[in-house]
């Protein structure tokens, strides 16, 4: 007889899911261009950055550690994000309002404190697990064990409170309900883990195996959203200021059969020591769990479609999939079910019905209280302040069968759902590739983008970052580099520019290059003209 009862798992997510690690895309190893962000290493900037630049990089870092030092940095990468671009290592899609923000803060002053202090805005954007060697996203099995056993605990349970003496500790509960801990004298309890019965059950981290030439995940905002009315009509707008809101790397929803996993349960057999083991009518089977999933995540994905929909944020084409979806048979005969993972799921996701104790937080100077539902909801978003076409954070399809059979045959319905779905990320795709095309047809590739100008130009007055925004304004259909370095956009970047040192290396560099033109003295009107009287001006200042 075998030790073991080996099942495959494969996972399809239904919805943005951010399974977080502590790590960040950090605003130094990330620039966002468009619709964008790429992602780049210590060795790109190594084949990027000029010795020019690693001068003035080095000198940054060099400075008194404060605000003004991370907004110079921030702004060093961003000014340069066109070479590190080209050579990113990895390129995610960014909803418009991450990109927008992003290109609004950057190297920027966040809020003023009460006390005057300048805050810089970090820009760090929340990671989800990935495997550092391959690059792709995976799915911890300790997060799809732990959403497993809340369902299990909830079937258990059968909607009973908590007995009184059980407010307190992990495993005074779930202990009495899976049966491996009991009441001692004085409140004291005895654990006994060895008879947990979810030790049987071991879960592998469920690894990528969707289209390599397709984005794994992409970066949304997460908002905060009341579940009851306010009494605003749906499409109305509220300020940003009063939206609380979040940057995530998310898995984008729709990857057929993304990740493949694998589920062991053992098998005692007759090895039933007294008081060592889980209790034989605990020990649970594949198809348990499947219904014990679907019973209790089910229900909240119907109760959360309901309330998304009567307060119109829903996104109506994935309302209309995931409907549809809901009613295949094989999700309601048992062979696929529900989970819910990840950040965001939703206080109702990972606590037990009947025992369910929320606690919510009434604001500043008001003392919190417990419920038995959450009073607001998080919302995957393309813009801070939308109002229609939000999704849910967390669903996911699991389907399974056994290990040492041919791979699961094709569930058509769900296949044929996400290649409809996958029809924008696909034309990203090509977006990006199109647009990166055209920066190296300007000559914006890193090997080629100039380092110096010409060399009537002193080296002393070379200043890197003229390159780079030239670099930018070339990007821009139509621009020429002589329009560029002679037009008033340049100037009024100049003069935008809150570094005193870097404005007048920048401002001597274009002089220079004007001069060796013979437009400085030759200017008759128009954009040169404009650019050349701030010029001026910046030089009596």
């Amino acid at each position: 007889m075998s030790a073991w009862t080996a099942c495959r798992l494969v996972f399809t997510p239904l919805a943005p899911i951010h399974i977080g690690t502590g790590a960040d895309y950090d605003p130094t190893n990330y620039v966002i261009e468009g619709e964008a962000l790429y992602e780049f290493d210590a060795g790109a900037l190594a084949e990027v950055l000029s010795a020019d630049d690693r001068a003035a990089l080095s000198q940054l870092t060099e400075r008194r550690p404060d605000d003004a030092m991370l907004r110079a940095i921030q702004k060093f990468f961003y000014d340069r994000r066109f070479r590190l671009a080209l050579a990113a290592q990895r390129r995610l899609p960014v909803q418009p309002g991450v990109a927008t923000l992003y290109q609004q803060r950057v190297g920027q002053i966040a809020q003023q404190e009460s006390r005057g202090r300048r805050v810089i805005n970090q820009l760090a954007i929340s990671r989800t697990a990935w495997n550092p060697v391959t690059g792709w996203p995976f799915l911890p099995g300790s997060s799809v064990k732990g959403s497993i056993r809340t369902a299990l605990l909830d079937q258990v349970n059968n909607g009973a409170p908590p007995l009184p003496h059980e407010r307190k500790g992990l495993h005074e509960f779930q202990g009495r309900l899976f049966r491996y801990a009991e009441p001692r004298e004085e409140g004291r309890w005895k654990i006994a883990l060895e008879r947990d019965p979810l030790r049987l059950i071991q879960l592998a981290d469920a690894v990528w195996q969707g289209p390599p030439d397709l984005p794994a995940t992409e970066i949304a905002f997460a908002v905060n959203k009341p579940k009851a009315s306010t009494g605003s009509s749906p499409g109305s707008r509220p300020t940003t200021d009063s939206i609380l809101i979040q940057w995530l790397e998310c898995l984008s929803p729709f990857h057929y059969r993304a990740f493949a996993g694998q589920l062991n349960v053992q098998l005692l057999g007759n090895v039933t020591p007294p008081g060592k083991v889980p209790v034989e009518e605990l020990r649970f089977g594949l198809q348990q769990i499947a219904q014990a999933c679907n019973q209790f995540y089910r229900p909240i994905l119907e109760r959360e479609l309901a309330l998304l929909r009567s307060r119109g944020w829903i996104d109506r084409a994935w309302d209309q999939t995931i409907t549809a979806l809901l009613n295949l048979e094989h999700l309601t005969q048992g062979h696929a079910f529900l989970l819910r993972v990840g950040r965001h799921s939703g206080a109702e996701s990972v606590t037990v019905n009947g025992a369910r104790r929320i606690l919510i937080r009434q604001g500043r100077g008001q003392p919190s209280k417990e419920a038995a539902e959450a009073t607001t909801i998080w919302l995957a978003a393309k813009e801070r302040n939308q109002e229609t076409g939000l999704l849910p954070f967390g669903w996911l399809l699991v389907e399974y069968g056994p290990l040492d059979h041919e791979p699961l045959p094709d569930l058509v319905p769900l296949k044929q759902a996400c290649e409809r779905r996958l029809g924008p990320v696909r034309q990203w795709v090509q977006r990006v590739r199109t647009q990166q095309a055209e920066w190296r047809r300007k000559g914006l590739t890193p090997s080629s983008l100039p380092t110096r100008p010409t060399t009537a130009v002193s080296a002393s007055t070379h200043c890197p970052w003229v390159d780079d925004k030239l670099a930018e304004l070339c990007s821009k259909p139509g621009i020429k580099p002589d329009d560029a370095l002679r037009g008033s956009a340049l100037a009024e970047a100049v003069r935008g520019i809150e570094d005193a040192t870097l404005r007048a290396q920048a401002l001597a560099d274009i002089v220079a290059r004007w001069k060796e033109k013979g437009w400085w003295d030759n200017t008759t009107g128009g954009a040169a003209k404009k650019a050349k009287a701030i010029y001026e001006e910046l030089l009596k200042a």
